[in-house]
């Protein structure tokens, strides 16, 4: 009913409730974040009306006043159908990965029995070793893991149709290290290896063990500036 309520004025107030209230239950339910959403329904705000022009008296005054508010109509319905075409084009095409226009991927298909991370494991020669990844361990309802720090996990990994590349994948350790309290010094000889690993997404899971690990990258780094 959202699409029914937002052509009358007073209904996109009942709009904007319901559609908030749905993603404070998935979020609450089903740990679902859209915090980038939710500052979206501002756009069902209308606001104060006023006129184009200032106000204005007599026949001839009134005149511009009308042209210009429908100028002004007529921009706003040019800009919103093309924004509105470009979108249902994307969307019939089933286009995720395009720009400036694309279909919202998380619900285009069943989601899979499993999930995929990174793990990057970091062995010194001097013994120390360090694991670390994009977040907390997947999956883990309690701790969400941000959308964004997904989408970088899979396109290193190739899950998007770009090749895996090295020097990427040594930047990423190298962000994760500094990302550590306190930072992992990296001044030192250590030999990189980066896995990727598959996680049962069933709720009984949560905690266990990887269900599959591969490695994709590995490399010994003889010094590497802080």
């Amino acid at each position: 009913s959202f699409f029914g309520w937002v052509l009358f004025c007073r209904g996109r107030w009942v709009a904007g409730a319901a559609g908030l209230s749905f993603h404070g239950l998935t979020q609450h339910f089903m740990y679902i974040r859209f915090p980038s959403l939710w500052a979206c329904y501002v756009v069902l705000w209308d606001g104060e009306r006023r006129s184009v022009l200032p106000p204005s008296t007599g026949a001839r005054a009134e005149r511009p006043t009308r042209s210009a508010a429908r100028i002004h109509s007529a921009s706003v319905v040019v800009v919103g159908s093309c924004l509105l075409l470009g979108a249902l084009v994307q969307g019939v095409r089933g286009d995720t990965q395009a720009w400036p226009f694309a279909c919202y991927p998380s619900f285009a298909a069943l989601a899979p029995d499993r999930i995929v991370d990174l793990a990057v494991h970091f062995q010194f020669r001097d013994g120390g070793h360090h694991v670390l990844r994009n977040g907390p361990l997947p999956p883990s309802a309690k701790q969400a893991r941000p959308q964004h720090a997904w989408s970088t996990v899979w396109r290193l990994a190739g899950l998007y149709g770009e090749p895996v590349s090295p020097s990427k994948l040594r930047a990423f350790a190298g962000e994760l290290a500094r990302r550590e309290n306190p930072p992992l010094s990296l001044g030192r000889p250590y030999t990189l290896s980066v896995y990727t690993e598959s996680y049962s997404i069933a709720p009984e899971a949560y905690g266990s063990e990887p269900l599959t690990r591969r490695l994709i990258h590995e490399e010994t780094l003889l010094e590497q500036q802080e």
